[in-house]
């Protein structure tokens, strides 16, 4: 069995923040495999309930409370979220209970994006419908241009801890950051990234509308910093 430390990053999302935490603990709070991590950039502070550590910390852009949510964790596996997403909490239990893909280093899922204020509460209903599979259907990623061809936001994959001690979120980005990061992932010799073809582990994104130019100017402006 694996560990997994869920790292939640909040600014100004308190109202999204609740729901998000109600979602994960009426799944798979109780189970002694998981711990929740928040850091917390917001102007007021908030208060959790469950003894859920709180880290309030300056506003330095997200992957700044990324990286010092990856350097608290102690989880075999990290996921991450920002407050007003939803991640799918049979992800977590499948990482928990899980004995494939011991090799894998990163499992990116599917996602939908939502744009109704109450996708937390009904995503909870959705989840209660799905039952997180044994097995699991893969692909594996061998080039860093599929991130380019395909965006995941960050709270849909999840990250072996190790990788940190080799990549980090680049916390003078603020926009695409996690393309990049998953770039630099997919870079790195002899990491083992996978897509999860499962459709129990959709995941909601809120309000994201990027688009591929978006990737492209992100990418162009990778490899120019690269030389």
């Amino acid at each position: 069995m694996s560990f997994v430390s869920v790292i939640i990053t909040c600014h100004n999302q308190h109202r999204y923040l609740s729901e998000l935490l109600h979602l994960i603990y009426d799944f798979n709070f109780q189970n002694k495999k998981i711990e929740v991590i928040i850091l917390d950039s917001s102007e007021e502070h908030f208060l959790a309930q469950n003894d859920i550590p709180i880290y309030h910390i300056p506003n330095l852009g997200p992957s700044a409370a990324r990286n010092k949510g990856a350097a608290l964790a102690k989880g075999d596996w990290i996921i991450f979220c920002d407050a007003d997403d939803c991640v799918c909490p049979l992800v977590i239990d499948f990482l928990i209970a899980t004995k494939d893909h011991q090799e894998a280093d990163a499992l990116f899922f599917p996602y939908r994006r939502a744009y109704d204020e109450v996708i937390l509460k009904e995503a909870s209903s959705y989840y209660r419908k799905q039952v997180a599979p044994q097995t699991i259907n893969t692909v594996q990623i061998k080039s860093p241009v599929y991130f380019l061809e395909n965006f995941f936001p960050v709270h849909a994959a999840a990250f072996k801890r190790h990788l940190f001690e080799q990549v980090h979120f680049n916390e003078s980005q603020w926009f695409i950051e996690d393309v990049r990061f998953y770039i630099e992932l997919a870079m790195l010799p002899e990491v083992n990234v996978y897509y999860v073809d499962e459709p129990a582990f959709i995941s909601d994104r809120k309000s994201t509308r990027l688009n591929s130019s978006h990737l492209v100017i992100s990418y162009a402006v990778f490899c120019l910093k690269k030389k």
